[in-house]
């Protein structure tokens, strides 16, 4: 299903479908294309839903196995999505796209998002990463907020190459191994992080920076001045 609408008078509603088995996307959405209680899965071509807009809205669907699950570009809403399951990312945020409220999990990558905000989604059993975040922020109202992010291997979250104005604050992170927060070697310029909760595997460290470990919460605030109000504890 293809709609775009860039008018007045009313979004293009594409509700309560099941797509499926398609050799590109599920669903594409440009403008004020709203995708709400709709079925997507096993599409082979980039996304479940891919959507374009400050105006477009994914909301209430359940996408899985797909190449990737969910698209926004260039401002659109993920809400309340279920999303597991597919070969790639989960939800693919791009130049100030919202995520929030969804339950993703099962893909290679729960969340990527570069720009964006990323706000009380449970993400949990992705396969590399639950959260990967990159780009650079205007607004503190962007960043990654109130998330439970739960990583039984790879990183809780992934600060990737090139961030700045990073904010991570107010999340619950455990990593059964790896790292709660991997920080890429240049991507330090204005990282914000606190007011988290970590639990931490076996084999897990709360962070790694520069390419230095920081095994501990103490570590990581008194060498780097990073998460001074966040716990340690189970949730």
């Amino acid at each position: 299903i293809t709609a775009s609408y860039n008018g007045q008078l009313a979004p293009v509603r594409i509700v309560d479908n099941v797509i499926h088995d398609n050799s590109s996307n599920g669903i594409s959405g440009s403008f004020w294309v709203h995708a709400v209680g709709n079925t997507v899965y096993g599409h082979a071509g980039t996304f479940g839903i891919n959507l374009y807009d400050t105006r477009a809205l994914a909301q209430d669907n359940v996408v899985y196995r797909n190449a990737n699950g969910i698209n926004l570009s260039v401002g659109p809403t993920a809400r309340n999505n279920r999303v597991f399951d597919n070969a790639g990312v989960g939800i693919d945020i791009g130049n100030g796209g919202t995520a929030e409220g969804n339950r993703v999990y099962g893909n290679a990558t729960g969340i990527s998002e570069s720009g964006g905000r990323v706000a009380n989604n449970v993400v949990y059993d992705n396969r590399t990463t639950g959260i990967s975040t990159a780009g650079y922020r205007p607004s503190a109202l962007q960043g990654v907020f109130n998330n439970t992010v739960v990583q039984p291997t790879g990183n809780a979250i992934t600060v990737r190459a090139g961030a700045q104005g990073v904010y991570l604050l107010n999340n619950i992170l455990e990593a059964g191994s790896g790292y709660a927060i991997g920080v890429s070697d240049n991507s330090f310029t204005g990282l914000v992080s606190d007011f988290n909760l970590f639990r931490l595997g076996a084999g897990a460290q709360i962070g790694r920076w520069e390419g230095v470990d920081y095994p501990t919460l103490a570590d990581w605030f008194y060498e780097l001045g990073l998460d001074g109000e966040s716990l340690v504890a189970d949730p």
